[in-house]
C-alpha cells in the first residue's frame, strides 16, 4: 500500500494520533532510521497519548472547575495556613477515591478552599477520574430548575455518574428544608459508589444548626464524616495576602 493509502486507512479507522505520528515520520530522517518495531512503538505511543488527551479535555470540560488552572504543584504552603505537605500529598495520591471516601476542606472565607478543591479535582482528572464541581447554592438551584421542567432524573444520572462530586461553599448561605433533603439524596446516592469533596466555612459541629433538620443532618454527616479526610485551613485571606504582595511589588 502507498503512503497515501495508509493515511486514508488510519483516518478511516479514527487513529488520529497514529496518523499524525506517521505523517511526521515521513519527513523525519530520525524516524527513518528506526526498525519496524521501533517505528510502530512510536506511532502507538502517539495514538495512546492522543486518546488520553481527548479524555483529559473531555473530563475537564465536564468538571467545570472554578479554577481549572489549579494543580497540586502550585498549592501554597505558606506558614500559617495549617497545610501539611505530607497530608495534601497523601490526598493527591487519590486512594480515597478508590475507597469511596471524602475530603473536607474547612476554613474561613478567602483562605483558598476552592482553589485547593480545584487542585485536588484537577489531580483526579489527570488520573482519568471523572469530576463534577458545583457551588452548593447553584447546585440546589439547578435541582429546582430540573424539578420544574421534568429533567431532574437526567440531571441526577449525570451527577451520580461522576466518580467525584465537588461541592463548594457548603454552609455559606441558609438552606431550605427541601434543599437539605436534596443534598441528602445526592450524597446518599454515592455513599457506596463515589466520593465527595466539600469546602465549607462552617466547622462540622455547626452543620446541625445550619441544616435545621436533626434527622437529615445526622444522615448527611453519617455518610460524609465517618469516612472523610478533614483539612482545616487557617490564616488570613489569601486574596488579601496576594493584594498586599502586589501593592508592595509596585512600590
Amino acid at each position: 500500500m502507498s503512503f497515501q493509502q495508509n493515511c486514508e486507512m488510519l483516518r478511516d479507522l479514527g487513529y488520529t494520533g497514529f496518523l499524525q505520528s506517521y505523517i511526521k515520520s515521513s519527513d523525519d530522517p530520525a524516524y527513518q532510521k528506526q526498525s519496524i518495531d521501533e517505528a510502530l512503538s512510536s506511532h502507538l505511543c502517539a495514538q495512546k497519548y492522543y486518546k488520553e488527551l481527548l479524555k483529559y479535555n473531555r473530563l475537564m470540560r465536564a468538571a467545570k472547575l472554578k479554577y481549572p488552572q489549579a494543580c497540586p504543584e502550585d498549592i501554597d504552603y505558606i506558614e500559617g495556613r495549617g497545610l501539611i505537605p505530607s497530608v495534601i500529598a497523601s490526598i493527591n495520591q487519590l486512594n480515597w477515591v478508590d475507597k469511596h471516601q471524602n475530603v473536607f476542606l474547612i476554613g474561613a472565607t478567602g483562605t483558598g478552599k476552592t482553589y485547593l478543591s480545584s487542585a485536588i479535582a484537577h489531580q483526579c482528572i489527570r488520573q482519568g477520574i471523572s469530576v463534577r464541581q458545583f457551588r452548593l447554592p447553584q447546585f440546589l438551584e439547578q435541582i429546582e430548575l430540573c424539578r420544574a421542567d421534568g429533567s431532574l432524573p437526567k440531571f441526577r444520572v449525570v451527577v451520580n455518574k461522576a466518580q467525584v462530586l465537588s461541592l463548594d461553599d457548603i454552609g455559606g448561605v441558609p438552606i431550605t428544608s427541601q434543599g437539605a433533603q436534596d443534598l441528602l439524596e445526592f450524597i446518599e446516592a454515592r455513599s457506596t459508589s463515589g466520593s465527595v469533596i466539600v469546602t465549607s466555612q462552617l466547622p462540622v459541629e455547626k452543620w446541625h444548626q445550619w441544616l435545621g433538620e436533626p434527622t437529615i443532618a445526622d444522615a448527611i454527616l453519617d455518610r460524609l464524616i465517618h469516612r472523610a479526610h478533614i483539612v482545616k485551613i487557617q490564616g488570613e485571606s489569601m486574596r488579601k495576602l496576594k493584594e498586599s504582595v502586589s501593592e508592595v511589588s509596585h512600590v
